[in-house]
């Protein structure tokens, strides 16, 4: 029988592999969002976890359509938080994470109400 890690684990590739776009985002932000949280409780090497978090930022850069305003303006926000990651400023990090969730809780109450 599969150790209770093993079913977790599956159990996370699944809700991964077969959510919806919007809930992939979400998902996305809220894993931004703990790896900073991580980071600054100092529980695991920050720099890495400072990484992984720039890596989503990245990616939603990446994902989206410059020439639209709303879309512009979420690049900018990520790409100020980027920068704030940068730094060794514990403070700098404490302004992107309050700035990450106000976008992650944003987007969750978007999904929820698509939801319901």
């Amino acid at each position: 029988m599969p150790s209770a890690a093993t079913i977790a684990n599956i159990y996370n590739r699944t809700k991964i592999s077969t959510a919806t776009h919007a809930t992939d985002i979400t998902l996305l932000h809220h894993r931004c969002v703990q790896f900073i949280q991580l980071s600054l409780e100092g529980s695991s090497p920050k720099r890495k976890l400072l990484n992984q978090a720039q890596n989503i930022l990245a990616q939603f850069q990446r994902s989206l359509d410059k020439q639209n305003g709303l879309a512009n303006s979420f690049f900018l926000l990520y790409d100020y938080c980027y920068c704030m990651l940068e730094t060794d400023n514990r403070e700098s990090h404490q302004a992107a994470l309050n700035i990450l969730i106000k976008i992650r809780n944003a987007f969750d109450t978007l999904l929820h109400r698509k939801e319901c």
